[in-house]
């Protein structure tokens, strides 16, 4: 898979750190309280996926032992760290009564991994996928329903997009390679008693659709040929989705009502001028973008009505 389709991190600013969130308005950490919650001699070193649900923010950082977890208790923030998720973790969700990550771990292969947690800081391995790298997970009629991709044994490659159906220790898998050919899928969610979810490959995204996460139907979908989608949220009612365009790199805001047409809009300038988007998640009414700026400092942007967007300084 061609590398600018991997998933990249955000680089941290050694100044500024912006983690902290409560309701719908973030909150400034400096980087000298992160690193001391996790460690005297420890810094943070790059943040990834990003959660929310009521007062919490979970967001993994680029060390297996730093994924944390802010809580605000209505007059001060405070900060913790996420235990049990070993390996690396490429997505976090919330479900109806837990937090929801999907990853991988180092064995002799690199295998394919769902974590759940109650309170958002212990967490403990619900089922292990062979051969697999899991990007996403979420909760659907009392199961969990992840995606990711296939790893070939042989030559640790890419081998073709999948979800998985995962019933307790019981799951299945649905390949679904038609049209990304060893691409992967990079989000999903539920929108109307639906499945979505989001794919990339070569020649851009492409879009499933399916009732009970067993099986699932090709979405004819306009406007994904070109660009890179990298999370899938529901937001007012549509599907909202960050993206870079294969061409030039500019970050986009996705948005469909169906997944059948979607509309790419590119993020406001000055706010993401130069940026490098990673993920996305809904705190209350508002989106949260988290990123990179044009020096590769990590940014965290916000909006409620997806047209006005404020960067956290």
């Amino acid at each position: 898979m061609d590398s600018r389709y991997r998933h990249e991190p955000a680089r941290l600013d050694r100044r500024r750190l912006l983690l902290g969130l409560g309701a719908t308005t973030l909150a400034l950490w400096s980087p000298a309280r992160v690193a001391s919650a996790l460690s005297p001699n420890r810094a943070v070193e790059a943040l990834g996926a990003v959660a929310a649900a009521d007062d919490h923010l979970l967001a993994v950082t680029g060390l297996t032992d730093t994924r944390l977890l802010m809580k605000d208790s209505g007059r001060e923030m405070t900060l913790s760290l996420m235990r049990g998720l070993e390996g690396h973790v490429f997505g976090l969700n919330r479900g109806q009564h837990q937090w929801l990550a999907a990853g991988a771990v180092e064995s002799q292969h690199l295998t394919g991994a769902v974590w759940v947690s109650s309170d958002g800081q212990q967490w403990t391995r619900q089922v292990t996928l062979p051969d697999a790298r899991v990007t996403d997970v979420v909760e659907a009629q009392g199961a969990l329903v992840a995606v990711g991709h296939r790893i070939d044994p042989e030559t640790s490659e890419p081998a073709g997009p999948v979800a998985w159906h995962v019933d307790g220790a019981d799951w299945d898998a649905a390949m679904l390679a038609d049209a990304l050919g060893e691409g992967t899928l990079v989000g999903v969610t539920t929108m109307g008693g639906e499945l979505i979810a989001l794919g990339l490959g070569t020649a851009g995204g492409a879009a499933w659709a399916s009732a009970d996460g067993h099986r699932w139907r090709r979405v004819d979908s306009g406007g994904l040929a070109g660009v890179a989608p990298h999370g899938l949220v529901v937001h007012d009612g549509r599907l909202v989705a960050i993206a870079t365009a294969v061409a030039d790199g500019t970050p986009l805001l996705l948005e469909s009502r169906d997944a059948s047409y979607w509309r790419a809009t590119p993020l406001p300038q000055p706010e993401f001028a130069g940026a490098w988007v990673t993920d996305l998640a809904l705190a209350g009414r508002a989106l949260v973008v988290a990123g990179s700026d044009r020096g590769g400092a990590a940014a965290l942007w916000h909006s409620d009505d997806l047209a006005i967007w404020r960067r956290e300084e």
